[in-house]
């Protein structure tokens, strides 16, 4: 059932309790939670910024000149101005990095002004209250985890290890896709800014170098009154005006290169800093991104490995926290920690029916060496039993709290918690009927430290929605049935009518919009097109396998076997390792895409599968090939219309 950290042993499914495991009292939870509140510090983060910007917007800013943009003072500023920007996403990201960044940023700005900050007063007073944060949070956050050590080498601490199954245990380890691809996606913004800003300066550099000055008068305002419109030796330039304006018939110094026909205003010139918004903020979001998905592994493995000190709590379940609320043993009125999105096993009940090699004593300490479950040592119906308790491979989430009843019925129900070193660490739930449940996700403290009392779990049938609320879901049905009828044909026809919108949206459209809008319509096009695709095609000489980025196209002979059941279909596949072999998992949810154009119901689409194998057995077809998917090349094309639009 559960083993000390020294050796682990028997199953995940042991129907008893450690009898020595001590509770948690008030005074002891009280210890442990004395944190800054996660909520009151990304408020305090959020409000102090706005304020501090709206008000140094607000006073008076001169217009650029070259001397100004071209001087370190006034970039380096920039670059502390795009990472208080950065600190709007980067405290819910990581609150306590957000707050430091916040408050370095403000002072930073502070002391060397510049004349794109505003008023230095503003800056100094939001940097020194949000480093008084800081280091509260700092201190508070070493204060806790001081006391999850002095409980873990206390000699009366009982450390357990959680006894989970080898599927569980690979699906809480790995990687989670979306989190990295969200990282990586904001790199890859902090390099193209960064890019972008080293090519805009250098070319804003020859061009003064090398251009002539002279007084002329304005022609024509543009419509959307970002530039004007001026004659210079019988010949028309554009002259844009970031932060000015300007009336017909002004004199107005210009710098033009007859050249390479560009222009601007001695007093209002092009600045290459806006740039480092994107750069800066990408670099910091992403980096602190990265490192959180590697710590979350790192911790998650340190749990299932190490395991640590365990007590004796009460929980109760909590819809609206999707969690277990966790309360003292002798308190039940004040929470300390909410375990969130909690992952549990409802397979094989049986040290039995486990294979060999998911049973054997494993004293591994590194997390690259867990291993992932061998698909040819499952049973048809352990597959089937992963693949309704498991989403597919694609999606970030795994077995969901939403499917395992059990702890929807907790009401102050006394559970044993491990793994309180600290409150962003993952923690595991034992309940009374020795059953181990995981959090995915790192435990979540009180947001605004106040009592609150744990209240009798809420039933998830009632029905007892608001009138907005049935309107709301009726509305989100009703489009989401729009996209999925269109999905497959409507997004190629909608490509003219892009176009044209586009292009009338971007007459004069400030560069911020127009960027925006490009950015956005290629994630337009890829969902319309994903939710109107299926997951399978059955085709006479292989299977394709229909993704989001990449399709596979799956000879028949690689093809094994199929087995299903009402809710689920699972394909099986050989591999070059015959002793692994590999699985497709397809579960069926009411909000899932079809598994075929022509039916959605497991059985059928395995009777037909199962047909066109037998048929296609002889293909000779290249086993594996992959190719881009449909939604894929849709918003390709939605981006290729949207680049195009912005020179018609």
């Amino acid at each position: 059932m559960a083993t000390p950290a020294a050796g682990r042993s028997g199953d995940g499914h042991a129907s008893g309790r450690p009898t020595r495991v001590p509770a948690l009292l008030a005074h002891r939870s009280a210890d442990w939670s004395q944190r800054l509140p996660s909520g009151s510090l990304k408020l305090a983060v959020v409000v102090a910024l706005l304020v501090a910007i709206m008000v140094a917007a607000g006073g008076e800013s001169g217009h650029a000149t070259a001397a100004m943009v071209e001087g370190p003072r006034y970039v380096g500023t920039s670059a502390l101005q795009s990472a208080i920007i950065a600190c709007f996403a980067l405290v819910f990201v990581n609150p306590s990095i957000g707050a430091a960044v916040a408050a370095v940023s403000c002072l930073g700005v502070a002391a060397v002004p510049a004349a794109n900050t505003g008023a230095p007063g503003i800056w100094a007073a939001a940097g020194g209250a949000l480093l008084v944060l800081a280091v509260a949070d700092g201190v508070t956050r070493a204060r806790q985890r001081a006391v999850g050590r002095v409980w873990r080498l206390s000699s009366e601490a009982v450390v357990l290890v959680p006894e989970v199954p080898e599927p569980l245990r690979a699906h809480l380890v790995r990687p989670r896709v979306t989190r990295l691809a969200g990282a990586t996606a904001c790199l890859a913004v902090g390099v193209a800014g960064l890019a972008v800003f080293a090519h805009d300066a250098r070319a804003a550099e020859d061009f003064r170098s090398d251009s002539l000055v002279t007084t002329t008068t304005v022609d024509a305002v543009t419509a959307g009154a970002s530039g004007v419109h001026v004659t210079i030796d019988d010949t028309s330039y554009l002259v844009p005006l970031p932060s000015s304006d300007a009336e017909v018939g002004q004199h107005m110094e210009v710098r033009y290169q007859p050249r390479t026909h560009r222009a601007e205003a001695t007093m209002d010139v092009f600045d290459p800093t806006y740039a480092l918004i994107p750069g800066v903020g990408g670099l910091l979001v992403g980096t602190v991104w990265f490192a959180a998905v590697r710590r979350r592994r790192r911790e998650m493995v340190a749990l299932l490995i190490d395991g640590g000190p365990a007590f004796q709590v009460r929980a109760t379940w909590s819809p609206r926290s999707n969690g277990a609320l966790l309360t003292p043993f002798d308190d039940v009125t004040r929470t300390f920690a909410t375990a969130p999105r909690l992952a549990s096993w409802w397979g094989a009940e049986t040290d039995e029916q486990w294979p060999d090699d998911v049973n054997e004593t494993d004293d591994r300490d590194s997390f690259d060496e867990i291993p992932a479950v061998r698909v040819a040592s499952l049973s048809d119906a352990e597959l089937l039993e992963m693949a309704r308790s498991l989403a597919d491979s694609d999606a970030d989430d795994g077995p969901s709290s939403a499917s395992v009843p059990t702890m929807m019925t907790w009401d102050h129900a006394p559970v044993v918690v491990v793994g309180l070193d600290h409150d962003t660490a993952p923690a595991a739930l034992l309940d009374a009927d020795g059953r181990w449940y995981v959090t995915e996700t790192a435990l979540t403290p009180p947001r605004w430290r106040r009592p609150r009392r744990a209240a009798a779990p809420v039933d998830p049938h009632a029905n007892d929605r608001s009138a907005w609320r049935i309107f709301s879901d009726h509305r989100q049905s009703v489009l989401l049935r729009f996209a999925r009828r269109t999905g497959r044909w409507l997004p190629w026809v909608a490509l003219p009518v892009e176009g044209w919108v586009l292009a009338w949206l971007f007459d004069d459209a400030p560069a911020i919009r127009v960027v925006s809008t490009i950015i956005a319509m290629p994630v337009a096009g890829w969902t319309w097109s994903v939710l109107g695709q299926v997951r399978l095609d059955v085709g006479s000489r292989w299977l394709r396998l229909r993704g989001r980025l990449v399709d596979e196209l799956v000879a028949w002979p690689r093809v094994t076997s199929v087995v299903s059941d009402d809710t689920s279909l699972v394909i099986r596949l050989d591999t070059d390792n015959d002793s692994d072999g590999d699985a497709i998992l397809l579960p069926v949810a009411a909000d899932s895409l079809p598994l075929t154009r022509g039916s959605g119901d497991p059985r059928d689409v395995a009777a037909r599968v199962e047909k066109a194998r037998v048929a296609g057995s002889s293909a000779v077809p290249p086993r594996v090939q992959r190719l881009p998917s449909v939604p894929l090349l849709a918003g390709l094309c939605w981006l290729v219309v949207a680049l195009v639009a912005t020179q018609l």
